[in-house]
């Protein structure tokens, strides 16, 4: 076993095909399938969540796991009727439900949510490509595609199994608004859309949905952005490298995600420096 390098796929013996990357902690994570091609895309897919440092190192995540770390890293500021929990269970249901689930697991921006495409998604690679956006028109009627401003607005994102899943679910259910709508269906790729299969109203949509959920749960009245922000301030209190937050968000430089999410620091480095102190003591 040993003659075989990290990353290499080689045959296992009983007919299938292995591989396997280094985790940080030494131990090797294994990845099995029938073909070479199957267990190559799950190495890649694998390394990619372990650049973005959101590489499950066990059982695979749940949904409750997830808001269990989300609630420990925000119990300073999360009020006692646990608000997560309460946002998402006031949005079961929701047409928006799988979008509010994607929003907070991904960090992704309102216009980019709207914009996104099946297409863009490999729901078995547990990746999405973000590619486009969806923007007012200049003069202020209606909206159109655009492309991410900058380079690194253009980026890929792995996917965690509880957004994969409301994904799957979400699709399940447009095939059958799809087969009501008939001829009227407009067959644009949106993941997200209306009734017609047109594009969503980043606005009327998303914001003010958004806003109704957030009442129906009896939460405070916060942005949509605040999404976005939750999730930034998760990644970075686990201790995923802000360079890595940085390319998830797609932040244009490096000091706009350090500026940003600066009160999250201190609190890293004290972690950084306790485990030093255990490592010396």
């Amino acid at each position: 076993m040993g003659r075989h390098g990290e990353g290499s796929v080689y045959p296992s013996g009983d007919g299938r095909f292995r591989a396997y990357i280094t985790l940080e902690s030494g131990k090797r994570k294994y990845f099995s399938g029938k073909t070479k091609k199957e267990v190559k895309e799950k190495l890649k897919k694998a390394q990619l969540e372990q650049q973005q440092g959101i590489l499950p190192t066990g059982p695979e995540q749940t949904l409750a796991q997830y808001l269990a770390d989300w609630l420990a890293v925000h119990k300073e500021r999360v009020r006692p009727r646990n608000e997560v929990r309460q946002f998402l269970e006031a949005a079961k249901g929701h047409p928006r439900e799988a979008l509010f689930i994607l929003a907070l697991a991904t960090g992704m921006r309102r216009g980019e949510l709207v914009g996104l495409k099946w297409q863009d998604i490999n729901l078995e690679a547990r990746v999405l490509q973000v590619r486009r956006s969806l923007t007012r028109m200049p003069t202020g009627q209606g909206y159109k595609e655009t492309e991410p401003k900058t380079k690194s607005g253009r980026r890929s994102i792995a996917l965690v199994p509880f957004a994969v899943e409301a994904l799957g679910q979400h699709w399940e259910h447009q095939q059958e608004e799809k087969a009501r709508a008939g001829e009227l269906w407009r067959d644009h790729g949106y993941v997200f859309c209306k009734s017609d299969g047109s594009h969503l109203n980043p606005g009327h949509d998303v914001y003010e949905q958004f806003k109704i959920v957030l009442k129906k749960a009896g939460l405070p009245d916060v942005r949509f952005h605040d999404l976005r922000h939750s999730t930034a301030t998760l990644l970075l209190s686990k201790g995923v490298h802000p360079k890595v937050v940085q390319e998830i968000l797609g932040h244009s430089a490096i000091n706009i995600t350090m500026d940003t999410y600066s009160h999250v620091l201190p609190n890293i480095q004290r972690d950084a420096m306790g485990r030093m102190d255990d490592f010396f003591g």
